[in-house]
């Protein structure tokens, strides 16, 4: 009996169906993994959207990137892709259609969502979808995770005192001088605040500073800091004379020194950069001024409110020592760090910091009308 074997058309036809069936396999098979890759816990959502913004860059309105879109869902479409219409939390806004390839049965009609596309970032565009979670999950998570936001510091016009005597609140303490030298007693030492108020005494937020007698001494800080960089208009060096007198009160630091840590870090440039990043007026690098609760360190207002809260906080870790032991400390660690003077026991080796030391203290006993010592 004779064999017969297919044409070479016909085995060429058998074999591409064959080859045919086992991609199809291979795709069915990997649907499952595609639709898991879909919805994201909390922590995978934000590791893979810090992912794609490195990748891709935010997008803005002409040039496409990283989008992040809040909403609910409202409709599906399911072909051989899945659009999701998500209307975004501001119902204002036209909502966004996201494209995947992949869908997420456990995400229903109504579930509300954080998701990351790539597009335009443009009301109603149509982005490719890459990452999608529950907004219930994300708010949980950062609720564990996430510390609350820091305190909000007091506004530069208002000060709190003390009122013991009941009457009108008197202005700090120390009188300010001029930016001239005038002859003045040693400076005190600098002394923690009470932790309580006698009972007679009672809290009271003042007015605007001119209103309580303030506005010799804002006019006096203000030639000051113009003296210091005559760039500055003359509204804007009033408005850093104010927010140095009234975060000085509120701290209980005397204001000259103030003036002096700022005039020897930054010469008063609100737009200063340091090499290694340190911002602003009273120079603060990124990580330091995030934990003070700056959010813009080239704000003079907020920086300055951050540069005396810091400086106050390095003062109290001294406090008890000689005066002249207590600042040198403190500016030793406002300017390398307080674990460099924790681990040197003292002022660090840095001639940086020596000679930054030096610059500030004889400027501030020189606006104290000291001699400086020789």
């Amino acid at each position: 009996m004779r064999l017969r074997y297919p044409s070479p058309t016909i085995r060429g036809a058998r074999l591409l169906a064959a080859c045919l069936c086992w991609l199809a396999g291979i795709a069915l098979a990997s649907l499952p993994a595609a639709a898991a890759e879909g919805r994201l816990s909390a922590a995978d959502y934000l590791h893979r959207f810090s992912e794609l913004k490195q990748q891709h860059g935010i997008a803005t309105e002409r040039s496409e990137g990283v989008v992040e879109v809040r909403g609910t869902i409202q409709g599906k479409l399911r072909s051989v892709q899945t659009t999701w219409v998500v209307r975004p939390e501001a119902d204002e806004q036209a909502a966004y259609q996201l494209v995947s390839t992949w869908d997420a049965p456990d995400l229903p009609l109504g579930a509300r969502v954080r998701a990351v596309g790539r597009g335009l970032a443009v009301p109603g565009a149509v982005l490719e979808l890459l990452a999608i979670t529950r907004e219930e999950e994300m708010q949980q998570w950062e609720k564990e995770h996430v510390p609350p936001a820091p305190a909000p510091r007091p506004a530069p016009s208002q000060v709190i005192v003390l009122n013991p005597g009941g009457g009108a609140p008197a202005p700090a303490a120390r009188k300010a001088p001029s930016s001239r030298p005038v002859p003045a007693q040693r400076p005190p030492r600098w002394q923690e605040p009470k932790s309580a108020a006698p009972a007679s005494a009672t809290r009271q937020t003042t007015r605007a500073l001119p209103s309580r007698g303030w506005d010799p001494y804002i006019q006096s800080y203000a030639k000051a800091v113009r003296y210091f960089n005559p760039r500055l208009a003359t509204q804007q060096a009033e408005q850093i004379a104010r927010s140095i007198l009234a975060y000085s009160v509120h701290y209980e630091i005397d204001p000259r020194l103030v003036v002096a840590v700022i005039a020897v870090e930054s010469g008063f440039s609100t737009t200063a950069t340091s090499p290694k990043g340190a911002m602003g007026l009273g120079q603060l690098m990124p990580g330091t001024a995030a934990g003070l609760g700056v959010r813009n360190a080239y704000d003079p207002v907020e920086n300055i409110w951050g540069a005396v809260k810091l400086l106050r906080g390095h003062l109290k870790a001294y406090a008890g020592r000689p005066f002249w032991e207590q600042l040198s400390l403190a500016l030793a660690s406002y300017n390398a760090g307080s674990g460099a003077v924790k681990k040197y026991k003292g002022v660090p080796p840095y001639r940086e910091t020596q000679r930054y030391i030096v610059k500030v203290r004889q400027l501030y006993e020189h606006l104290c009308g000291l001699r400086p010592k020789k």
